[in-house]
């Protein structure tokens, strides 16, 4: 995946819980250019072939963050 530049609210209202469970990991690092991130990495489910690769990452900077964490506020109040 990528970097995320801006997180925007895309509230549907007809999402649906995922019945796959997978693993996620994160890693926290800084980039040859100073630059603090944050990242996620799924993993695929346990039958695929390589269950053990990274499927998808998240990389997430000090701005987009704060996006992260405050659209996480809104949807767990008792997170604040």
């Amino acid at each position: 995946m990528g970097l995320v530049r801006e997180l925007i609210s895309a509230e549907s209202g007809d999402g649906k819980q995922h019945k796959d469970l997978h693993r996620c990991t994160y890693e926290i690092f800084n980039t040859a250019e100073g630059t603090r991130l944050f990242q996620l990495n799924s993993y695929g489910t346990e039958d695929r072939k390589h269950p053990e690769k990274v499927s998808q990452t998240l990389q997430f900077n000090e701005e987009s963050a704060k996006e992260l964490i405050n659209a996480l506020r809104r949807a767990f109040p008792a997170l604040s």
